[in-house]
């Protein structure tokens, strides 16, 4: 029987998932927005046996017709993928869930992954690593630290120390970088997705102004927060 750590309803949680030995999991532009359509189909008390089979045939957020009315396991927050590990932030919305969508998620990345790149075995480093939020600190900088300093990690110009440099044109790349919900923390229609639950992003004072938010994530990535982020 698969054994999911225990949240409390409520629960805000950090979730880090590596490959395993630090290899890349997302090879490909496709593995990415194939990663961006398991948040959606994964995040269901419906698991269909034959998801890698029939998420073939959909639109990016389309589900099966047969499929019953979508009830969310978790409420997904914020998320950022990066080319060997994924961050994403959930609330727990039902009993275990946030374990019941770990396992789904990544057992549909790692069948899909064997399947295209003929590999054997597992695609993850462990067990995914969850945080739970306990103080207003930590909620503070989290939602940042997950869109706006990760993402930047992987900018071109020079990484974080490139990104603080020349933050307007970092902030500028960062916003067009597909595979991160960092249009959802700021006021622009563009940053809407059915992946993310707005009533709960409100709840955290979100969506920002994009001058508060851009201030917020400069401040991130200067406190050097990374240990404290569970990394």
């Amino acid at each position: 029987m698969t054994r999911f750590t225990s949240f409390n309803v409520g629960d805000l949680v950090h979730c880090i998932k590596r490959g395993a030995f630090g290899n890349i999991i997302f090879r490909e532009e496709s593995d990415y927005w194939r990663f961006v359509r398991l948040l959606y189909l994964c995040n269901d008390e419906f698991q269909d046996k034959n998801l890698n089979k029939a998420e073939k045939t959909l639109q990016l957020f389309e589900r099966p017709p047969h499929w019953p009315e979508r009830k969310p396991l978790v409420d997904i927050v914020s998320w950022c993928a990066m080319p060997n590990h994924f961050h994403i932030m959930l609330q727990e919305k039902r009993e275990g869930g946030v374990g019941k969508f770990m396992q789904r998620l990544c057992s549909s990345i790692t069948n899909g992954f064997n399947v295209k790149y003929n590999n054997q075995g597992t695609v993850f480093q462990g067990k995914y690593k969850p945080v739970v939020v306990t103080n207003e600190l930590h909620l503070e900088h989290l939602i940042p630290y997950i869109v706006s300093k990760n993402t930047l990690e992987l900018y071109p110009e020079g990484s974080l120390a490139g990104a603080l440099e020349n933050f307007d044109d970092a902030w500028r790349w960062a916003k067009e970088y597909k595979f991160s919900s960092l249009l959802s923390c700021i006021d622009t229609s563009t940053g809407t997705s059915p992946i993310i639950s707005k009533q709960v992003l409100r709840d955290l004072g979100y969506p920002k102004s994009e001058p508060v938010f851009k201030q917020l994530s400069i401040e991130c990535i200067e406190l050097n927060i990374t240990k404290h982020f569970g990394e």
